[in-house]
């Protein structure tokens, strides 16, 4: 059908300009932050962006979104291989729509059929970032060791399908509304949708990192609170270009219920912060006194006014509370429209005494 074959005009340029298309792409997947396409072989990088090109091209002609979902299979086992994250190659693939649009732009083709070719490239990026999505978790679940860990590694490899099926189905429906603004003329419009094209698609990375984290090794229970709260900050939250700071004076572990407790509300804070706040740095401090240990995680953000709908558990703090009183805490939330959110925890008589500091 004609619907399963990709549109002439993506096609003809995919073809004619398909080295050049992918020298572009590869150049955009080696300039992107904090990732492994930086540090592999140009040459390799190259190659893989022409064998992608070839293979979207060849599913969509041949109207076999089998070919597709294959050459991703291929691709991700060996991304993975090369100690690539999931995120990192579903953002470079979401990098081949903005190389090919200006392309498709300098063609001279008619809005219909430039909005048409838009929609071509984005179903077949979907299919292949699905094709990514499930097949790093299904090896994350592989080569779990612990069957409590498999379980909820399990349940969080289910959230990153839900969030990303959402997020690219978003994208799939702000494209189309695009397209038919395209297609009317208005190109105000169109361009609006588009930005909400971007925005879903960021969204989706961000929701991507919180649940990639999840699914590492349970940094927690092997090397503490600190290192924890360390790996996290490293993970996502300088990933995406956020200034980070980690001090620390505590001598040593914590019990576990009380590492825990303070995790899971140094998570959530973080998680409103890059989520809600819009901050572009966020800290951490533990600090032991003479009666316990002091959390305090603190962002620039936009923070929030006292009593409004976002205290009463809109911003997950009635979770934060709840780890809190599990550990005899006392909890402490401050925030002020426009001078960021602090989020300060007070555990009694843990037995902690002063030490080094954590950078």
């Amino acid at each position: 059908m004609e619907r399963d074959r990709i549109h002439p005009v993506l096609a003809g340029l995919l073809r004619r300009h398909r080295d050049d298309i992918a020298s572009a792409w590869a150049a955009r997947l080696r300039a992107l932050p904090h990732g492994r396409y930086a540090a592999s072989d140009p040459a390799d990088v190259l190659r893989w962006s022409a064998s992608a090109i070839d293979a979207l091209v060849r599913s969509r002609e041949e109207g076999s979104p089998e070919l597709l979902e294959a050459h991703a299979r291929e691709m991700a086992r060996a991304r993975e291989a090369q100690g690539f994250e999931v995120d990192e190659v579903i953002e470079g693939l979401l990098l081949l729509n903005e190389t090919v649009v200006p392309y498709v732009l300098e063609a001279g083709a008619s809005q219909e059929a430039a909005a048409n070719a838009t929609l071509e490239l984005g179903a077949g990026m979907r299919v292949m970032a699905a094709q990514f999505a499930r097949l790093f978790a299904e090896s994350k679940r592989r080569t779990s060791e612990h069957v409590a860990a498999l379980e909820e590694r399990q349940r969080l490899a289910r959230d990153l399908h839900d969030s990303v099926s959402q997020s690219l189905y978003g994208v799939g429906m702000c494209a189309e509304a695009a397209a038919r603004l395209l297609e009317a003329g208005d190109l105000a419009g169109a361009t609006a949708h588009l930005r909400d094209v971007r925005d879903s698609a960021g969204e989706a990375l961000r929701e991507m990192r919180f649940l990639l984290f999840e699914l590492r090794p349970l940094i927690l229970q092997d090397e503490g609170l600190v290192e924890a709260l360390r790996a996290r900050l490293a993970a996502v939250e300088g990933r995406v270009g956020i200034r980070v700071q980690l001090e620390s004076d505590l001598p040593g572990r914590l019990p576990p219920a009380i590492e825990e407790a303070l995790y899971g509300i140094a998570r959530e804070a973080l998680n409103n912060s890059l989520r809600h706040a819009h901050a572009t740095r966020v800290w951490i401090a533990l600090a032991a006194t003479a009666g316990g240990v002091t959390l305090e995680v603190g962002d620039n953000g936009v923070g929030f006014a006292a009593g409004s709908g976002q205290t009463r558990g809109g911003l997950g703090l009635d979770g934060m509370r709840e780890r809190a009183s599990r550990v005899a805490a006392s909890i402490e939330i401050l925030s002020r429209p426009r001078q960021g959110t602090i989020v300060r925890v007070w555990v009694p008589a843990v037995g902690a005494g002063p030490g080094g500091r954590h950078e």
